[in-house]
């Protein structure tokens, strides 16, 4: 029926309306407006851009499972300078796939045109591939190894379609020790002529954008392999949940060790807590060792960081420990700072997520540790200090105390400034000294003003900025 067609039969009866009682029109009336919602229900999304179905089919994004059929990349941050030479690659367990990835899909994916997940059994997770990382692991371990028997019975609980969401967590994390290097290795061979490398965990959250515009002053041919470092058995890695980026010419040097080293690696990931470090290992071996690049990249939260002096100035590159919405809210936050053309430092973070800052706020921890005051303590000589107001004076006697966190019969004070979060179940009060926070904002303007402070990877090695890389940006690099 066309719409004219419609509109006539819909106006027909009131043009006639003489013809029925005062009673019967006012019982007409409505049944009217029923065929036309009716008709215009079955008839409105002819009338609707695919793009408007596309946004209500997004929303919300926490309902579930993404609807990855109709997942495509995002081509204002997608096309972005150097996107197409580099490679994401996310790690995960087949134990938290459901739990932590339509997220990614939602957010980080739609801005890297080349990515990759892998985790410990072969998947298609809605239409995309989850590649095996440990799919050649036999060839590695004696076939009676603890981990490869559990590795055997994971996949045969896949073939058997059990629901794996925490399958046995403590043994999956003992598989995870072996991914991270077959993982470079299998990346390398599908993406050999790709410049950057960077990893990530399913709880990491990467600023893409400002990401690209690190790498793009530095040379991908020089053997670099750099993140935020932890050190174990006194030896240095690059933190994995943190965010770790390899360059191809550090890459290349690893994927072309003997068969024999590839068995020696998967014998000394026995010895090792976790991939990360195996890897950095396996790096070592061939003549590359980590560089430090925090605090652009950071293993803290949004809600765990310490924004102080320190921080302030520094590009923020990756969080860590992210809930789902987490990422979801630096996702947008990111996307908003792209449209200014904002690359954004731990300074900008904070003004965008401090908002709910106050003088005091009940039911909220804000992380404070740094000095605590109770009964026990030797320092204390006011028990005055064991009430939410004495709390607050303790802190405000102190100069560098930045905010406090009372609960009864304890009180503790933090130097730095952390946001924190709802903990309605401890019963916290919260409090933060707003004055110092605004004489820290005004201090820190002109040093800011020198521009983005970035980190040098490894300024022992020669080539690593390309030709008039450090220069382009007017970014502050610091060794």
């Amino acid at each position: 029926m066309k719409s004219d067609e419609i509109m006539t039969v819909i106006h027909q009866p009131f043009l006639n309306a003489s013809r029925f009682s005062r009673r019967q029109r006012l019982l007409f009336v409505p049944l009217v407006v029923l065929v036309f919602l009716v008709i215009f229900w079955h008839t409105s999304d002819t009338f609707r851009t695919e793009t408007e179905i596309l946004i209500e089919e997004w929303t919300p994004l926490y309902s579930g499972p993404p609807p990855t059929k109709y997942f495509q990349h995002d081509p204002s941050c997608s096309n972005l300078p150097g996107a197409n030479k580099t490679v994401l690659v996310l790690k995960t367990g087949a134990s938290e796939v459901e739990k932590r990835l339509p997220i990614h899909f939602q957010t980080t994916f739609k801005c890297t045109p080349n990515f990759l997940i892998f985790s410990d059994m072969n998947q298609t997770f809605h239409g995309h591939t989850i590649h095996d990382a440990l799919d050649e692991m036999h060839l590695h371990l004696p076939h009676d190894d603890d981990d490869l028997k559990y590795y055997n019975s994971l996949q045969a609980g896949g073939r058997e379609g059990k629901n794996l969401t925490g399958f046995e967590t403590s043994k999956a994390w003992s598989l995870d020790r072996y991914k991270n290097i077959p993982m470079l290795k299998k990346t390398y061979a599908m993406y050999p002529e790709a410049e950057w490398f960077i990893f990530i965990d399913a709880d990491t959250s990467i600023l893409f954008s400002s990401t690209l515009k690190y790498l793009s002053n530095l040379n991908p041919k020089t053997p670099l392999y750099f993140g935020s470092t932890a050190i174990i058995a006194e030896f240095p890695f690059a933190h994995g949940g943190s965010g770790y980026v390899i360059s191809n010419g550090a890459a290349k040097r690893l994927v072309e060790v003997s068969e024999e080293d590839s068995d020696k690696h998967y014998r000394d990931a026995k010895d090792i807590c976790c991939g990360d470090g195996n890897i950095a290992h396996a790096l070592d071996d061939v003549g590359v060792q980590v560089a430090r690049v925090w605090p652009n990249f950071n293993g803290a939260t949004v809600q765990t960081a310490d924004f102080d002096k320190q921080l302030w100035c520094w590009g923020s590159l990756t969080w860590h420990h992210m809930a789902v919405e987490d990422i979801e809210r630096m996702w947008w936050y990111e996307r908003d700072m792209m449209s200014m053309n904002i690359t954004p430092t731990y300074k900008d973070i904070f003004q965008h997520f401090s908002t709910h800052i106050n003088k005091t706020l009940q039911n909220w921890d804000n992380d404070s540790h740094d000095e605590t005051l109770n009964k026990d303590t030797a320092n204390i000589s006011n028990s005055t200090y064991l009430t939410q107001p004495g709390c607050a004076q303790a802190c405000y006697e102190k100069q560098k105390c930045m905010q406090y966190r009372f609960k009864e019969g304890e009180c503790v004070l933090q130097w730095s400034i952390r946001l924190g979060k709802e903990d309605k179940k401890e019963g916290y009060i919260s409090g933060w000294m707003l004055d110092r926070i605004e004489e820290l904002r005004n201090d820190m303007e002109e040093e800011c003003s020198e521009g983005v402070r970035w980190r040098i990877p490894e300024s022992k090695l020669k080539g690593v900025f390309r030709k008039g890389g450090k220069d382009k940006d007017g970014g502050k690099w610091v060794t």
